[in-house]
């Protein structure tokens, strides 16, 4: 669609020896000729780097550090970024000191602590990626993956886009094949609800990620972020369908905060904020603290257009502990805040009649939904699974079109990225695989398969979304659009998400393109 991002896959097989391989991709013409032409510069082009994991790898989050697991997870640019002994199974990282480049064990116990956030000064620990694809080796008898990631404009003219990606090495071009980009003549609404498609549905993530003062220059962790890495890694949950993540800031540099969130174009959108959270308190005097704190988080957000404040309640709480915070989520909604937290099925029939928005935990369930909505609170939904496994489909399927026909209100798993120890080590923690969607680098990030599923998934919903407006818009018309509106109906009935998504997506586009016209 217009303004879409969207990716292709293209695998090389060496016959020989290449030296100084690489993937480009020419200007795409338009099919009516006449000069139209999408530039070369729309399409970025990236290595698929496989790397060593531990344990469940590509499905689950599970620690086994006996097992080591050469998985296909890293979008990256360099693909001398990494090092693989694949004797050894080991990973090596590039560090670009001033003094030369260096190569890391990724599994140096001097780089981190099981069971805690490992925090590395950029100085010390400089991760860099290149700007753009260079060059790599390609031996006879192996393959490589690249990704290409095409960033359609707005004001494409619609209509097929043909062009060329070539590939060459030292001795010149070795290999060419044809590209075809279909540009539809529509753009995708932001993502609405499907039982209220006047609500919008949030496509969010838990962001450990801050602004601090003990590291303006940042950090290589999941926690402290200069704001070159702040910006770089909204841009990128914004670019993958993640347009509204959790804020860990505390009231201190919030607004430096919320400013690098308005040049992402996030501006006025609900904070979901766990940096000033609610608690239990239960006292006067507790209570009226709470109060001022709201009035505080609300005087600082209120001139960034943000008008819908969610604060955090405890997480995962059960018995007792749940039902104490009752009384700080009526002081809440009486300050015109709002609360949300994670939690499990069945606390809707304890909390339900003050939580306003329930984060649950594993597989959507529809009566939930229902439950929820009647008292007029919004359910989302996380570990379902937690960010891990680096398998694109998984969530693809599971934070897209699954969630929406189970009329839920949004996504908000965990997390964009929590570091059990050294984030660059998937071996480093007793129980957990590092949870990461992209990586830090000192000025950007490495993408990973599992964020391009996500984006997908929420583009399913962009999709179905655009369909169920357009039904709405026709079926109470006459003729033909209105018998077509009436089969997308029972479409949408009987849609088996089970199925391959490209052809649920290609029998949409059909749909919408019917209506459209």
């Amino acid at each position: 669609a217009q303004g879409e991002i969207r990716a292709a896959s293209l695998i090389l097989q060496a016959l020989r020896d290449l030296k100084e391989v690489t993937v480009s991709v020419s200007g795409l013409t338009h099919e009516q000729g006449g000069g139209i032409v999408l530039p070369s510069s729309v399409a970025d082009v990236r290595v698929v780097k496989c790397w060593y994991q531990a344990g469940s790898a590509w499905h689950g989050i599970s620690q086994q550090k006996d097992r080591r697991v050469l998985t296909p997870e890293l979008l990256v640019h360099d693909d001398r970024l990494l090092r693989i002994d694949e004797k050894n199974r080991k990973n090596f990282l590039r560090l670009s000191r001033p003094d030369g480049d260096v190569y890391w064990d990724t599994e140096d116990p001097g780089y981190a602590q099981d069971g805690q956030f490992t925090i590395l000064p950029v100085d010390t620990f400089p991760v860099r990626d290149a700007a753009a694809l260079r060059p790599t080796e390609l031996s006879a008898d192996t393959l490589k993956q690249y990704w290409l990631t095409f960033r359609v404009p707005d004001n494409a003219l619609p209509g097929m886009y043909t062009g060329t990606v070539t590939v060459a090495a030292t001795d010149g071009v070795v290999g060419k094949t044809e590209l075809r980009l279909r540009v539809l003549p529509f753009r995708l609404p932001m993502p609405m609800t499907a039982y209220d498609g006047r609500k919008a549905f949030t496509s969010s993530i838990y962001y450990r990620g801050v602004l601090s003062a003990k590291y303006p220059r940042g950090s290589i962790s999941s926690e402290y972020k200069s704001e070159v890495q702040l910006r770089a890694e909204l841009k990128d949950m914004a670019e993958h369908g993640i347009f509204n993540p959790t804020s860990y800031q505390s009231l201190e540099n919030l607004a430096n905060y919320l400013r690098v969130r308005d040049a992402v174009g996030m501006r006025g959108l609900p904070l979901y904020s766990i940096g000033v959270s609610i608690g239990n308190p239960s006292t006067e005097a507790q209570l009226s603290s709470l109060r001022q704190k709201i009035g505080k988080i609300r005087a600082v957000t209120e001139p960034f257009g943000i008008h819908d404040v969610y604060l955090y309640g405890i997480d995962e709480a059960r018995g007792e502990e749940l039902l104490s915070q009752k009384k700080a989520w009526k002081v809440v909604r009486e300050e015109g805040a709002k609360s949300f937290v994670a939690g499990y099925k069945g606390h809707f029939d304890v909390v339900g009649d003050l939580l306003d928005v329930q984060v649950q935990a594993h597989a959507p369930s529809r009566e939930d939904a229902a439950q929820w909505h009647s008292a007029g609170g919004k359910i989302f939904c996380y570990a379902n699974p937690q960010t891990g496994p680096e398998n694109p489909e998984l969530f693809r399927r599971n934070y897209g079109f699954d969630l929406w026909l189970q009329n839920y209100d949004g996504a908000m798993t965990y997390a964009y990225q929590h570091a059990f120890g050294n984030i660059y080590n998937d071996f480093d923690h007793a129980t957990y695989r590092e949870h990461v969607f992209s990586y830090p680098t000192v000025d950007g990030v490495l993408p990973t398969l599992a964020i391009e599923g996500y984006r997908e998934g929420i583009n399913d919903i962009r999709y179905g979304t655009l369909l169920k407006n357009l039904i709405e818009a026709k079926v109470c018309t006459e003729g033909r659009k209105a018998e077509t509106a009436r089969r997308a109906v029972e479409w949408l009935k009987h849609l088996d998400t089970e199925r391959d998504l490209e052809e649920i997506r290609a029998e949409m586009v059909a749909f919408i393109l019917d209506l459209c016209e």
